[in-house]
């Protein structure tokens, strides 16, 4: 279960979005034992949030009295709660060398002159290739 997730949601449910240390540690003792609904919505959102940092992204603030949701970290929570969970991948879409090898390519960049072999092109822009390299 993501910490982060858990803290953002206390927050959002106190007034102004802010607690103090104390009151949020109460809080997620409380939910910690709130048993599988608890587990699975955090786990939900936090498959839609991966790398999350609530500090450097300035979804939380913290400061002498306490935290405090932004509200940038409201919309992110709404984010998270509307998307769909990421799937997982669980097989590679190509191994080089017994190692796992996975490109992205950003919709809309040019072609290179001579793309690699693993690469689809589809009107002289890249696309996901899924063919062994």
């Amino acid at each position: 279960m993501s910490l982060q997730v858990q803290i953002m949601l206390v927050l959002s449910g106190h007034p102004n979005g802010r607690a103090t240390l104390a009151a949020m540690n109460a809080d997620l003792k409380v939910l910690a034992g709130a048993g599988p609904a608890w587990t699975q919505r955090i786990n939900k959102l936090a498959s839609n949030a991966p790398g999350l940092d609530i500090f450097t992204e300035g979804f939380v603030i913290r400061d002498a009295n306490g935290w405090q949701i932004t509200d940038a970290g409201r919309k992110a929570l709404q984010r998270m709660d509307t998307a769909p969970p990421m799937p997982a991948i669980e097989k590679p879409l190509t191994t080089v060398s017994g190692k796992p090898v996975i490109a992205l390519v950003v919709s809309g960049t040019p072609l290179p002159p001579k793309p690699a072999a693993n690469v689809i092109t589809m009107d002289g822009w890249l696309s996901l290739s899924r063919r062994a390299m």
